[in-house]
């Protein structure tokens, strides 16, 4: 029988004000791209481990530890792909925050136990655990009100082409696409996130919807 989880539902906006006072309680909310490594290890006085094969051979990118003192990061991800490790560090972060009574319960000691416990966890369960650690590791590492005002930007500097569009009546269907890979490859440059983080926060903050 598939192991049930109580998970304490966290709307998107309660995980906005939760992320900006977390930042702001370690003052950390001003400068960007924010420097989760510094927040974890200087702030929060947790180890981070860089596995061998981790992804590899357990096909994760990271995990944390029962205590939540350790959080163990693929050791490829960790030297190579600097967006992951980043993203990977603030998606722990987020089950340390929001799930530390389930990690503590569990007692979980090992890697292989932990896989064992993410396909022992019922699919409701588990997809709530990680939407939430997901979420909150993109709201953490692109607080809003930063990216409100850095998509502004972007938007005020193609004014001049949706004004030009406009005079052609090409409609907004014709260019959306262009603008969101634009705008999502500077913004992802701003903040040190991928452009999949950012595509995905301009969708999920509904701040396409200020495309004239």
């Amino acid at each position: 029988m598939a192991l049930k989880l109580e998970i304490s539902y966290v709307s998107y906006d309660e995980l906005r004000s939760l992320t900006l006072s977390f930042l702001k309680k370690f003052r950390m909310d001003q400068n960007i791209p924010v420097e989760i490594e510094e927040l974890l290890e200087c702030k929060l006085k947790k180890n981070i481990c860089p596995i061998p094969g981790l992804l590899d051979t357990y096909e994760i990118d990271g995990w944390t530890s029962n205590d939540l003192t350790t959080i163990y990061v693929d050791e490829f991800i960790y030297k190579s792909r600097e967006t992951r490790y980043r993203f990977t560090l603030a998606h722990e972060l987020g089950h340390i925050v929001l799930h530390k009574d389930i990690y503590e319960t569990q007692r979980i000691s090992s890697v292989e136990e932990w896989r064992s416990f993410c396909k022992e966890v019922d699919e409701t369960s588990y997809a709530w655990l990680e939407s939430q650690a997901y979420n909150f590791a993109g709201l953490i590492l692109v607080p809003s009100v930063h990216l409100e005002g850095h998509f502004q930007k972007i938007l005020n500097k193609f004014r001049p082409r949706f004004e030009a569009a406009s005079r052609k009546r090409l409609t907004k269907d014709k260019y959306i696409d262009y603008f969101i890979d634009i705008s999502s490859i500077q913004l992802s440059s701003i903040f040190n996130v991928s452009q999949d983080v950012i595509e995905k926060r301009l969708i999920k903050d509904s701040l396409i919807t200020r495309i004239p």
